[in-house]
């Protein structure tokens, strides 16, 4: 019987994937305009953050049409979401570095020392990810992602500390902004924070539920799509929260009048 790590990207999770990818791009489309309008720091490292994560999506979900438009049988010996899913990892990783420097502009204020560890730390999941992306051009079958599994693990824990840091330096100067626009704004960002963090808790559990659920043995349990779904959700809400366009600031106003 084929292992829960071979079996045929589902249909449903290409289509999935897909629509998050396409509104991620939307996001970030309309992020590097307001870049190009204020050219602030802030702005440039929040896209390149939203651009890293986007462009992590899209190859995520390049593999599963790969995988699935594949002839019959041959997605059983080449793992194509293998080589894009590490790929993606490199990329997260790179965007949690900017996630850092975006928190070291907006918040902390500390320089090169705050960010340094959370650079180096990073940059060891993306030359372990980048070992594991040359290695399958020698070896193309299945088990790249099951034998670098860590690489996951660590990424996931790295990931979390990063956006945990930027949830309490938002949460914290909501608490000390008395004006309705920027603790709106602070509080959007914590939340987008938030939502990330619930992806890869959320890719954990599926990865436990493939194991432990014969229901989910294939692959692509419910906290397959809730992952994505607030990932999505969340930079979307980061967006809105440091950009402010001007129709979320009329209804704030609104409300507040």
């Amino acid at each position: 019987m084929v292992d829960a790590w071979n079996n045929k990207v589902p249909l449903s999770a290409v289509i999935f994937e897909t629509f998050i990818s396409i509104i991620l791009v939307v996001v970030v489309v309309l992020i590097l305009m307001k870049y190009v309008q204020r050219r602030k720091k802030p702005v440039l490292y929040l896209f390149l953050t939203f651009s890293s994560f986007t462009l992590a999506s899209v190859i995520s979900t390049i593999g599963r049409w790969i995988s699935y438009l594949a002839p019959d049988g041959s997605y059983l010996t080449v793992s194509y979401t293998d080589l894009t899913t590490m790929t993606a990892f490199l990329l997260i990783a790179i965007s949690n570095c900017f996630v850092i420097a975006f928190v070291e502009t907006v918040f902390a204020n500390k320089g090169v020392d705050f960010a340094l560890p959370f650079l180096v730390t990073n940059g060891i999941v993306v030359g372990m990810s980048l070992e594991a992306i040359v290695y399958w051009f020698s070896n193309k079958e299945f088990g790249l992602i099951r034998d670098r599994f860590y690489i996951l693990v660590l990424l996931a824990i790295i990931s979390l500390v990063s956006y945990g840091i930027m949830i309490y330096f938002a949460f914290k100067e909501s608490r000390h902004n008395t004006e309705k626009l920027p603790r709106t704004g602070f509080n959007l960002i914590a939340v987008y924070g938030i939502s990330v963090s619930l992806l890869f808790i959320f890719f954990a559990l599926d990865s436990v539920s493939i194991t432990l659920i014969a229901a989910f043995s294939k692959g692509y349990s419910p906290f397959y799509y809730l992952g994505w779904t607030f990932a999505m959700i969340g930079v979307f809400l980061g967006y809105l929260g440091y950009i402010m366009p001007g129709w979320l600031k009329k209804i704030i106003v609104k409300k507040d009048s």
